[in-house]
Protein backbone atom coordinates (compact mmCIF):
# COMPACT_ATOMS: atom_id res chain seq x y z
CA UNK A 1 0.00 0.00 0.00
CA UNK A 2 2.64 2.77 0.97
CA UNK A 3 4.78 1.76 -1.90
CA UNK A 4 1.96 2.20 -4.46
CA UNK A 5 0.64 5.52 -2.76
CA UNK A 6 -0.38 8.50 -4.51
CA UNK A 7 -0.72 10.80 -1.82
CA UNK A 8 -3.50 12.00 -3.13
CA UNK A 9 -4.55 13.46 0.21
CA UNK A 10 -2.75 15.10 3.08
CA UNK A 11 -3.28 16.22 6.33
CA UNK A 12 -0.11 19.22 6.98
CA UNK A 13 2.78 17.11 5.42
CA UNK A 14 1.42 13.91 6.45
CA UNK A 15 -0.01 11.61 3.72
CA UNK A 16 -3.87 11.03 4.70
CA UNK A 17 -3.55 7.50 3.39
CA UNK A 18 0.34 5.96 4.00
CA UNK A 19 1.29 8.32 6.85
CA UNK A 20 4.61 9.29 5.11
CA UNK A 21 5.96 12.80 5.90
CA UNK A 22 6.37 14.17 1.92
CA UNK A 23 6.86 17.83 3.50
CA UNK A 24 6.28 21.47 2.22
CA UNK A 25 4.44 20.26 -1.51
CA UNK A 26 4.07 23.59 -3.16
CA UNK A 27 2.05 22.03 -6.07
CA UNK A 28 -1.14 20.58 -3.43
CA UNK A 29 -4.63 21.90 -3.84
CA UNK A 30 -6.54 22.97 -0.95
CA UNK A 31 -10.10 22.36 -1.82
CA UNK A 32 -11.68 22.63 1.94
CA UNK A 33 -12.01 25.08 4.31
CA UNK A 34 -9.48 24.07 6.41
CA UNK A 35 -6.59 24.99 4.78
CA UNK A 36 -4.67 22.03 6.80
CA UNK A 37 -6.31 19.28 4.19
CA UNK A 38 -4.62 19.64 0.60
CA UNK A 39 -4.88 17.00 -2.53
CA UNK A 40 -2.49 16.14 -5.11
CA UNK A 41 -3.95 17.83 -9.05
CA UNK A 42 -4.55 14.02 -10.34
CA UNK A 43 -7.18 13.35 -6.56
CA UNK A 44 -8.58 16.91 -6.97
CA UNK A 45 -9.30 16.49 -10.97
CA UNK A 46 -11.15 13.33 -9.99
CA UNK A 47 -13.25 15.40 -6.93
CA UNK A 48 -13.77 18.08 -9.44
CA UNK A 49 -15.09 16.12 -12.27
CA UNK A 50 -17.15 13.94 -9.59
CA UNK A 51 -18.93 16.96 -8.12
CA UNK A 52 -19.97 18.74 -11.81
CA UNK A 53 -21.00 15.33 -13.34
CA UNK A 54 -23.51 15.24 -10.24
CA UNK A 55 -24.38 19.58 -10.66
CA UNK A 56 -24.77 18.35 -14.45
CA UNK A 57 -27.54 15.44 -13.30
CA UNK A 58 -29.44 18.24 -11.74
CA UNK A 59 -29.82 19.70 -14.42
CA UNK A 60 -27.43 23.03 -13.61
CA UNK A 61 -23.89 24.01 -14.60
CA UNK A 62 -21.24 25.78 -12.55
CA UNK A 63 -21.23 29.82 -13.08
CA UNK A 64 -18.02 31.26 -11.55
CA UNK A 65 -17.96 35.06 -11.20
CA UNK A 66 -15.33 37.35 -11.21
CA UNK A 67 -16.39 39.91 -8.44
CA UNK A 68 -14.59 42.66 -9.03
CA UNK A 69 -15.74 45.12 -11.55
CA UNK A 70 -18.39 42.07 -12.37
CA UNK A 71 -20.89 42.49 -9.65
CA UNK A 72 -19.12 44.99 -7.57
CA UNK A 73 -16.82 48.32 -7.59
CA UNK A 74 -14.82 49.61 -4.84
CA UNK A 75 -12.64 51.90 -3.02
CA UNK A 76 -10.70 52.79 -0.32
CA UNK A 77 -12.90 55.14 1.90
CA UNK A 78 -11.86 56.41 5.41
CA UNK A 79 -15.42 58.03 6.66
CA UNK A 80 -17.54 55.11 7.44
CA UNK A 81 -20.26 56.83 7.68
CA UNK A 82 -20.48 57.38 3.82
CA UNK A 83 -23.96 58.82 2.62
CA UNK A 84 -25.14 57.23 -0.33
CA UNK A 85 -26.98 59.00 -2.92
CA UNK A 86 -30.13 59.43 -2.47
CA UNK A 87 -32.52 55.92 -4.16
CA UNK A 88 -29.65 53.79 -4.21
CA UNK A 89 -28.62 53.36 -0.55
CA UNK A 90 -28.83 49.49 -0.96
CA UNK A 91 -26.53 49.89 -3.77
CA UNK A 92 -23.78 51.24 -1.45
CA UNK A 93 -22.03 49.78 1.60
CA UNK A 94 -18.36 50.43 3.29
CA UNK A 95 -16.77 46.94 4.79
CA UNK A 96 -15.53 46.44 8.12
CA UNK A 97 -11.92 46.08 6.80
CA UNK A 98 -8.69 47.56 7.59
CA UNK A 99 -8.52 49.74 5.52
CA UNK A 100 -12.54 50.15 5.01
CA UNK A 101 -13.71 49.91 1.32
CA UNK A 102 -16.78 51.44 -0.41
CA UNK A 103 -18.34 49.33 -2.21
CA UNK A 104 -21.18 49.72 -4.91
CA UNK A 105 -22.92 46.73 -5.81
CA UNK A 106 -23.75 46.50 -9.72
CA UNK A 107 -27.79 47.27 -10.72
CA UNK A 108 -30.34 44.64 -10.36
CA UNK A 109 -27.59 42.40 -9.23
CA UNK A 110 -29.63 40.63 -6.31
CA UNK A 111 -32.47 40.16 -8.49
CA UNK A 112 -30.47 38.40 -11.55
CA UNK A 113 -28.43 36.60 -8.83
CA UNK A 114 -31.54 35.30 -7.84
CA UNK A 115 -32.86 33.91 -11.77
CA UNK A 116 -29.08 32.65 -12.07
CA UNK A 117 -28.82 30.50 -9.33
CA UNK A 118 -31.79 28.15 -10.63
CA UNK A 119 -29.99 27.41 -13.52
CA UNK A 120 -26.28 27.24 -12.33
CA UNK A 121 -24.10 26.75 -9.56
CA UNK A 122 -23.29 30.15 -8.15
CA UNK A 123 -19.32 30.38 -7.40
CA UNK A 124 -17.10 33.56 -6.88
CA UNK A 125 -13.66 34.35 -7.27
CA UNK A 126 -11.59 37.39 -5.92
CA UNK A 127 -8.37 38.89 -6.05
CA UNK A 128 -8.67 40.80 -2.82
CA UNK A 129 -8.43 39.48 1.01
CA UNK A 130 -10.53 36.60 2.33
CA UNK A 131 -11.99 39.40 4.38
CA UNK A 132 -13.18 41.41 2.24
CA UNK A 133 -14.85 38.67 0.08
CA UNK A 134 -16.58 37.54 3.16
CA UNK A 135 -17.65 41.11 3.32
CA UNK A 136 -18.93 41.52 0.21
CA UNK A 137 -20.95 38.08 0.41
CA UNK A 138 -22.10 39.45 3.76
CA UNK A 139 -23.56 42.34 2.25
CA UNK A 140 -25.06 40.69 -1.06
CA UNK A 141 -26.33 37.13 0.44
CA UNK A 142 -26.26 37.26 4.18
CA UNK A 143 -28.23 33.80 3.70
CA UNK A 144 -25.89 31.78 1.83
CA UNK A 145 -28.95 31.89 -0.82
CA UNK A 146 -26.40 32.23 -3.98
CA UNK A 147 -22.68 31.55 -2.84
CA UNK A 148 -22.65 30.22 0.19
CA UNK A 149 -19.01 29.40 1.24
CA UNK A 150 -18.27 28.53 -2.32
CA UNK A 151 -15.14 31.18 -3.13
CA UNK A 152 -12.59 29.72 -5.59
CA UNK A 153 -9.36 29.98 -7.49
CA UNK A 154 -9.04 29.82 -10.68
CA UNK A 155 -7.15 26.97 -11.26
CA UNK A 156 -9.45 24.49 -9.96
CA UNK A 157 -13.02 25.51 -11.30
CA UNK A 158 -11.84 25.36 -15.48
CA UNK A 159 -13.75 22.71 -16.61
CA UNK A 160 -16.51 21.64 -19.54
CA UNK A 161 -19.16 22.25 -17.40
CA UNK A 162 -18.12 26.07 -15.90
CA UNK A 163 -19.51 29.42 -17.29
CA UNK A 164 -17.11 31.90 -16.18
CA UNK A 165 -17.57 35.70 -16.59
CA UNK A 166 -15.14 38.42 -16.59
CA UNK A 167 -14.47 41.55 -17.68
CA UNK A 168 -11.25 40.33 -19.09
CA UNK A 169 -9.88 37.14 -19.98
CA UNK A 170 -6.10 38.00 -18.81
CA UNK A 171 -7.26 36.17 -15.39
CA UNK A 172 -8.20 32.95 -17.29
CA UNK A 173 -5.46 31.47 -20.18
CA UNK A 174 -4.20 28.17 -20.71
CA UNK A 175 -0.63 26.86 -21.40
CA UNK A 176 -1.04 28.18 -24.78
CA UNK A 177 -2.20 31.77 -23.54
CA UNK A 178 -5.52 30.87 -25.14
CA UNK A 179 -8.81 31.44 -22.86
CA UNK A 180 -10.03 28.47 -21.17
CA UNK A 181 -13.09 26.57 -22.49
CA UNK A 182 -16.28 28.26 -21.00
CA UNK A 183 -15.13 32.47 -20.72
CA UNK A 184 -17.87 35.35 -21.31
CA UNK A 185 -16.68 38.64 -21.28
CA UNK A 186 -18.67 41.32 -19.70
CA UNK A 187 -18.36 45.07 -19.86
CA UNK A 188 -16.84 46.46 -16.65
CA UNK A 189 -18.77 47.79 -13.51
CA UNK A 190 -17.08 50.85 -12.75
CA UNK A 191 -20.12 52.97 -10.73
CA UNK A 192 -17.27 54.06 -8.48
CA UNK A 193 -15.19 55.68 -10.67
CA UNK A 194 -12.19 53.24 -10.98
CA UNK A 195 -10.02 52.81 -14.15
CA UNK A 196 -11.69 49.09 -15.73
CA UNK A 197 -9.64 46.02 -15.82
CA UNK A 198 -10.81 44.97 -19.33
CA UNK A 199 -11.63 47.44 -22.34
CA UNK A 200 -15.39 49.00 -21.61
CA UNK A 201 -16.03 48.54 -25.48
CA UNK A 202 -13.30 47.05 -27.95
CA UNK A 203 -14.16 49.43 -30.55
CA UNK A 204 -14.34 53.22 -31.26
CA UNK A 205 -13.46 54.03 -27.64
CA UNK A 206 -14.59 58.02 -28.26
CA UNK A 207 -17.61 57.02 -29.34
CA UNK A 208 -17.99 54.46 -26.70
CA UNK A 209 -17.00 56.65 -23.75
CA UNK A 210 -19.99 59.23 -24.40
CA UNK A 211 -22.65 56.60 -24.51
CA UNK A 212 -21.55 54.72 -21.15
CA UNK A 213 -21.08 58.20 -19.39
CA UNK A 214 -25.13 58.86 -20.18
CA UNK A 215 -26.63 55.38 -19.96
CA UNK A 216 -27.88 53.52 -17.27
CA UNK A 217 -26.04 50.12 -16.17
CA UNK A 218 -28.37 47.37 -17.19
CA UNK A 219 -25.79 44.89 -18.48
CA UNK A 220 -26.64 42.42 -15.27
CA UNK A 221 -29.75 41.65 -16.67
CA UNK A 222 -28.76 41.41 -20.21
CA UNK A 223 -25.96 38.76 -19.07
CA UNK A 224 -28.41 37.10 -17.18
CA UNK A 225 -30.89 36.19 -20.00
CA UNK A 226 -27.83 35.40 -22.19
CA UNK A 227 -26.51 33.27 -19.29
CA UNK A 228 -29.97 31.32 -18.78
CA UNK A 229 -29.61 30.96 -22.86
CA UNK A 230 -26.38 29.46 -22.77
CA UNK A 231 -28.14 27.04 -19.76
CA UNK A 232 -31.11 26.03 -22.19
CA UNK A 233 -29.15 25.31 -25.23
CA UNK A 234 -26.40 23.14 -23.70
CA UNK A 235 -29.24 20.61 -21.88
CA UNK A 236 -31.09 20.71 -25.77
CA UNK A 237 -28.42 19.07 -27.13
CA UNK A 238 -26.83 15.59 -24.86
CA UNK A 239 -23.46 15.86 -26.78
CA UNK A 240 -23.36 19.79 -26.28
CA UNK A 241 -20.14 21.34 -25.13
CA UNK A 242 -20.31 24.22 -22.92
CA UNK A 243 -17.90 26.32 -25.72
CA UNK A 244 -20.24 25.18 -27.87
CA UNK A 245 -23.31 26.67 -26.18
CA UNK A 246 -21.87 29.96 -25.55
CA UNK A 247 -21.00 30.15 -29.26
CA UNK A 248 -24.30 29.56 -30.68
CA UNK A 249 -26.04 31.68 -27.77
CA UNK A 250 -23.34 34.89 -29.04
CA UNK A 251 -24.13 33.79 -33.12
CA UNK A 252 -27.61 35.00 -32.09
CA UNK A 253 -27.03 38.37 -31.21
CA UNK A 254 -26.59 39.95 -34.67
CA UNK A 255 -28.36 36.68 -37.10
CA UNK A 256 -29.27 37.60 -40.05
CA UNK A 257 -27.90 40.92 -40.40
CA UNK A 258 -25.29 42.26 -42.55
CA UNK A 259 -23.75 45.53 -41.07
CA UNK A 260 -22.11 48.26 -42.60
CA UNK A 261 -20.08 50.83 -40.97
CA UNK A 262 -17.16 52.00 -43.32
CA UNK A 263 -17.85 55.66 -42.22
CA UNK A 264 -17.24 55.15 -38.73
CA UNK A 265 -14.01 53.27 -39.25
CA UNK A 266 -10.58 54.98 -37.67
CA UNK A 267 -7.18 54.43 -36.56
CA UNK A 268 -8.51 52.90 -33.21
CA UNK A 269 -10.86 50.90 -34.82
CA UNK A 270 -10.02 49.38 -38.53
CA UNK A 271 -12.26 47.53 -41.11
CA UNK A 272 -11.13 43.96 -39.39
CA UNK A 273 -11.88 45.07 -36.05
CA UNK A 274 -15.44 45.51 -37.04
CA UNK A 275 -15.46 42.00 -39.00
CA UNK A 276 -14.37 40.40 -36.24
CA UNK A 277 -16.60 41.55 -33.90
CA UNK A 278 -19.54 42.11 -35.42
CA UNK A 279 -18.71 37.88 -36.63
CA UNK A 280 -18.15 37.04 -32.87
CA UNK A 281 -22.30 38.03 -32.61
CA UNK A 282 -23.41 36.40 -35.92
CA UNK A 283 -23.96 38.52 -38.37
CA UNK A 284 -21.94 39.51 -41.10
CA UNK A 285 -19.76 42.78 -42.30
CA UNK A 286 -19.36 44.50 -45.18
CA UNK A 287 -16.93 46.86 -45.94
CA UNK A 288 -18.76 49.30 -47.90
CA UNK A 289 -22.36 49.29 -48.81
CA UNK A 290 -24.02 46.38 -51.09
CA UNK A 291 -27.33 45.34 -51.68
CA UNK A 292 -26.93 42.83 -49.29
CA UNK A 293 -26.97 45.07 -46.45
CA UNK A 294 -29.25 45.04 -43.29
CA UNK A 295 -27.99 47.91 -41.39
CA UNK A 296 -25.78 51.28 -41.64
CA UNK A 297 -24.06 52.40 -38.38
CA UNK A 298 -23.48 56.15 -39.71
CA UNK A 299 -23.20 59.16 -37.79
CA UNK A 300 -23.77 61.74 -40.78
CA UNK A 301 -26.72 61.52 -43.42
CA UNK A 302 -24.60 62.63 -46.04
CA UNK A 303 -22.37 59.88 -45.75
CA UNK A 304 -22.04 57.58 -49.24
CA UNK A 305 -23.42 54.40 -47.39
CA UNK A 306 -25.98 56.28 -46.19
CA UNK A 307 -26.72 57.55 -49.41
CA UNK A 308 -26.60 54.80 -51.52
CA UNK A 309 -28.71 52.67 -49.19
CA UNK A 310 -31.60 55.29 -48.97
CA UNK A 311 -31.80 53.81 -53.00
CA UNK A 312 -33.09 50.76 -51.33
CA UNK A 313 -36.54 49.10 -49.46
CA UNK A 314 -35.81 47.82 -45.62
CA UNK A 315 -32.49 49.16 -44.73
CA UNK A 316 -31.63 50.22 -41.09
CA UNK A 317 -29.64 53.31 -40.61
CA UNK A 318 -28.50 53.54 -37.05
CA UNK A 319 -26.01 55.23 -34.77
CA UNK A 320 -22.78 53.32 -33.26
CA UNK A 321 -24.87 53.35 -30.10
CA UNK A 322 -26.90 50.63 -31.41
CA UNK A 323 -23.82 48.48 -31.82
CA UNK A 324 -22.57 49.30 -28.55
CA UNK A 325 -25.98 48.53 -26.75
CA UNK A 326 -26.50 45.28 -28.07
CA UNK A 327 -23.46 43.64 -27.66
CA UNK A 328 -23.14 44.57 -23.98
CA UNK A 329 -26.60 43.45 -23.37
CA UNK A 330 -26.08 40.27 -25.30
CA UNK A 331 -29.51 40.56 -27.50
CA UNK A 332 -30.26 42.75 -30.77
CA UNK A 333 -31.34 46.14 -29.63
CA UNK A 334 -34.90 47.92 -31.47
CA UNK A 335 -33.49 49.54 -34.21
CA UNK A 336 -36.36 52.29 -34.04
CA UNK A 337 -34.55 53.58 -30.92
CA UNK A 338 -31.17 54.25 -32.65
CA UNK A 339 -32.13 55.54 -35.59
CA UNK A 340 -30.18 58.07 -37.10
CA UNK A 341 -31.31 61.83 -37.13
CA UNK A 342 -32.38 63.30 -40.60
CA UNK A 343 -33.00 59.86 -42.58
CA UNK A 344 -35.42 58.12 -42.77
CA UNK A 345 -34.91 54.11 -41.31
CA UNK A 346 -35.75 51.82 -42.36
CA UNK A 347 -35.36 53.09 -45.77
CA UNK A 348 -38.35 53.16 -48.34
CA UNK A 349 -36.11 53.39 -51.53
CA UNK A 350 -37.62 51.55 -55.08
CA UNK A 351 -34.64 49.16 -54.93
CA UNK A 352 -35.55 45.66 -53.15
CA UNK A 353 -32.28 44.30 -51.24
CA UNK A 354 -30.62 40.75 -52.47
CA UNK A 355 -30.78 38.34 -50.32
CA UNK A 356 -27.45 36.50 -48.90
CA UNK A 357 -27.10 32.57 -49.09
CA UNK A 358 -26.27 30.59 -45.82
CA UNK A 359 -22.62 30.91 -44.30
CA UNK A 360 -21.17 27.55 -42.93
CA UNK A 361 -21.26 28.14 -39.42
CA UNK A 362 -17.96 28.05 -37.50
CA UNK A 363 -17.05 25.12 -35.59
CA UNK A 364 -16.72 25.93 -31.85
CA UNK A 365 -12.85 25.69 -31.98
CA UNK A 366 -12.46 27.83 -35.33
CA UNK A 367 -14.49 30.62 -33.01
CA UNK A 368 -11.77 30.08 -30.25
CA UNK A 369 -9.47 30.38 -32.57
CA UNK A 370 -10.59 33.64 -34.58
CA UNK A 371 -11.81 35.62 -31.41
CA UNK A 372 -8.07 35.15 -29.91
CA UNK A 373 -5.96 35.72 -33.08
CA UNK A 374 -3.96 38.99 -32.61
CA UNK A 375 -2.34 39.05 -36.01
CA UNK A 376 -4.41 39.32 -39.09
CA UNK A 377 -4.13 39.89 -42.70
CA UNK A 378 -5.43 42.56 -44.71
CA UNK A 379 -8.29 42.00 -46.80
CA UNK A 380 -8.88 44.71 -49.83
CA UNK A 381 -12.43 45.77 -51.09
CA UNK A 382 -12.01 43.90 -53.84
CA UNK A 383 -11.20 40.76 -52.57
CA UNK A 384 -14.53 40.75 -50.94
CA UNK A 385 -17.94 43.14 -50.84
CA UNK A 386 -19.19 41.36 -47.37
CA UNK A 387 -16.89 39.18 -44.48
CA UNK A 388 -18.81 36.23 -42.72
CA UNK A 389 -18.24 33.59 -40.58
CA UNK A 390 -17.81 31.11 -43.93
CA UNK A 391 -14.45 33.35 -45.15
CA UNK A 392 -12.84 34.38 -42.05
CA UNK A 393 -10.13 31.84 -42.38
CA UNK A 394 -9.11 33.69 -45.32
CA UNK A 395 -8.99 36.69 -43.66
CA UNK A 396 -7.45 35.77 -40.62
CA UNK A 397 -4.07 33.87 -39.80
CA UNK A 398 -5.55 31.38 -37.43
CA UNK A 399 -3.24 29.05 -36.21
Amino acid sequence: MEENCTHGVRYGTLCAWCGADLGIQNHAMTMTNSKSVTFNEIEASQIIHDHFTKIKEKGKLCLLIHMDQVIIDSKVCLDKKYIAPSGLESQYFVTNTEPPYLVRTRPYLIECLKRLSQKYELRIFSVESEKFISEVLLHIDPDNDYFGDRINSRTVLANDYTVIVDVSSENWRDSSNLPVCGFVQVTPFVGLGSSPRGKVFPLLPTYSQKYFQKKEDTAMIGLTNFLINIHSLFFSDENCKINEAIHAAYSQVFQNCIICSSDLVDSSSTQEDFMKFVVKYGGRYSPQFTPFCTHIIADSPESESVKQAQEYQGVYIITFEWLIESCTNFVKSDENNFKLVGVESPTKGTKQLEVMGPDRDLSSSEFDNMMNETTTDSMSEEESSYISEAEINSSFSIP
